[in-house]
């Protein structure tokens, strides 16, 4: 399903992300701008064209708060890479490639369907993974117990599946010790207080608030 970058209604335009509604049966609402006292309209015509879509939950930012219940926040934490701790041992990693790629694509979205904000794997997401060099499986006894995915000083994810939980603090090492640049950064939903937890543990500070999510309701 191809998201709409521009959805005009009469009160305001906004851009509508569809492509997770197959997956997560959730739609995303940026709001762009909107006529004095017209957001209540904007955001009822937006959800309409979402539900209509097949989206069972309808989420929204815009420049501000909306006045509706607050669902999560996508945050910006980082620290500096000096003192940054060894992982004892590193844990094996697998570049992703075209024969391993369904790998990383079945761990990664059985890992981050759940978690709000989090976009799932698949289609172009694939292709862009391929030709970046920086995704990997991570692998014990042979098998795929998580993935991790580096660009340059930020981490853009990583996960473990639960029958390997307590391998996700030396995995994260093992990705970090990856980055380059002095300052290492990261973004996470601040629905995913698992993570979280990881990433004040090893020292990162929130930089910054990149987009506030509410629910938007019937």
């Amino acid at each position: 399903m191809k998201d709409l970058p521009i959805f005009t209604t009469p009160s305001g335009t906004a851009s509508l992300i569809l492509r997770e509604i197959p997956y997560k049966k959730t739609a995303y609402v940026l709001v762009r701008s909107v006529l004095p006292g017209g957001m209540g309209e904007t955001l009822s015509e937006c959800r309409a064209f979402c539900v209509q879509a097949g989206a069972e939950r309808v989420l929204a930012s815009a420049d501000g708060p909306l006045g509706l219940p607050h669902d999560h926040d996508m945050l910006e934490l980082s620290r500096p890479k000096s003192g940054l701790p060894a992982p004892e041992p590193p844990v094996p990693l697998v570049p992703v490639t075209r024969e391993n790629v369904p790998d990383y694509q079945a761990v990664y979205n059985r890992l981050f369907t759940p978690i709000p904000g989090a976009a799932t794997c698949h289609g172009a997401e694939l292709a862009r993974l391929l030709s970046s060099g920086g995704a990997f499986l991570a692998m014990r006894d042979g098998q795929p117990a998580g993935i991790g995915e580096t660009d340059g000083s930020e981490l853009r994810a990583v996960g473990v599946l639960p029958e390997y939980r307590g391998l996700g603090r030396r995995l994260t090492l093992t990705l970090l010790d990856k980055l380059e640049g002095p300052e290492l950064f990261l973004r996470v939903s601040s629905a995913n207080g698992r993570a979280m937890r990881l990433y004040e543990r090893l020292g990162f500070q929130q930089r910054g608030v990149l987009s506030r999510w509410y629910l938007v309701t019937g």
